[in-house]
C-alpha cells in the first residue's frame, strides 16, 4: 500500500487548519487516514475519509506530495 502526504484543510470540533495527513489509495479512491490499526501483518488504515479526485493535485513540497483544495471533516468528533 502507497502511503503519501496530503496538505489540507481538517475541520474538527468547530475548528480548521492545515495539515500534511497520511493519505491511501483504496478502490482507486484517495483516502485520508486519520487513524491507523496495528494489526499481525502491519498497520491499515481504521478511520478514513475518501477525497474527491478531481480536487486532488500532486504538489513539490518538504512535507507533501499533495494538495486537497477541500476542507474535510474529521470523523472522529464533530461538534
Amino acid at each position: 500500500m502507497e502511503i503519501f502526504k496530503t496538505w489540507c484543510e481538517i475541520s474538527r470540533d468547530g475548528w480548521t487548519s492545515h495539515y500534511a495527513v497520511d493519505t491511501v489509495v483504496i478502490d482507486e479512491i484517495p483516502h485520508v487516514v486519520f487513524e491507523w490499526k496495528e494489526t499481525p501483518d502491519g498497520k491499515i488504515p481504521a478511520v478514513t475519509v475518501p477525497l474527491d479526485p478531481k480536487r486532488l493535485y500532486p504538489v513539490l513540497n518538504q512535507s507533501s506530495t499533495h494538495l486537497y483544495e477541500l476542507v474535510i471533516q474529521d470523523p472522529r468528533r464533530n461538534l
